[in-house]
This record gives C-alpha cells, structure tokens and sequence, in this order.
C-alpha cells in the first residue's frame, strides 16, 4: 500500500528559480536537504462581521488561503546560495573601475607611503623590497620607478 505522505529518507525538497513572477519553471529543479518542516496551507472559515439594520447574521464562508510554516535547513555548500536566493533575490553585481589620482609636486622623502588599491607602497633612498619603490633624481624618474 502506497504512504500517504513522505517521511524520513522518503521526503524530497524540490528547488528552482522562476524566471517570470508566478510562472512555475518547467525545468531547473534541484534537490536540496533539509532537516524537518511544518509547512501547511489552510483556508479558514471566515464570519460576516455585519450585523444591525435588519441584517442577519450571514453563514461563514472561506476565508483567504494562508500558506505558513517553518523548514529547519543545514548550513552547507551546495544548498546555502539556493536559500540566501530564495531569500533576497538574485544578487545584483555592478563593475566600476576605480579612479583617482596622486600630484606629486617634488619627490616623496624615505619613508612615506602611497596607497593603491589597498596596498601600501613605500619610498626607500636604498635598494627596494617588496612593496617598496626606490627614490630618483627627479619626480618623473621616481613616478616610472613606482609604475615598474
């Protein structure tokens, strides 16, 4: 006889994404864990709050469908993005390159320090390290040295 409803390893959780609001996708569907879940969907009946005036009192009828619950899901690799999706959206990404400038109107002494990009660069009198640039005579010949 077959079960009326799926329990422990027999309980599957179907996952896609739509790609029009309210249009159920015809592929795309993923498996995903989860722990346990009490969703449910109930239709309650609802009363005719109107009464005086010669009104009776109306028989109940179906209230708004309500579809609530909890589902307890692990925190693993291959489901979490599905979920925070499922939660917030699509993530929205946009490219801008960074702009900026230095002036410099001599040459930088030993010790001080630019950034770029988050990394620190800093002018030596002597041989350089690493993240180091080595002062020129002139400020063009120490900005190539920088750009090198």
């Amino acid at each position: 006889m077959p079960k009326l409803r799926a329990y422990g390893a027999d309980a599957t959780l179907k996952i896609a994404r739509e790609t029009s609001y309210g249009v159920m996708p015809s592929s795309g569907w993923r498996s995903l864990d989860f722990r346990s879940t009490d969703l449910a969907a109930t239709q309650p009946l609802a009363a005719d709050p109107l009464l005086g005036r010669g009104r009776n009192a109306q028989d109940p009828y179906r209230g708004l469908v309500t579809d609530e619950g909890q589902i307890d899901v692990p925190l693993d690799l291959r489901g979490t993005g599905y979920w925070l999706t499922a939660l917030f959206g699509l993530p929205t990404t946009s490219s801008v390159a960074a702009s900026g400038s230095i002036t410099f109107a001599a040459n930088p002494a030993a010790g001080q320090t630019i950034t770029l990009n988050g990394v620190v660069w800093t002018f030596v009198t002597g041989t350089p390290g690493a993240l180091q640039t080595q002062i020129q005579a002139t400020v063009t010949q120490t900005i190539d040295q920088l750009v090198t």
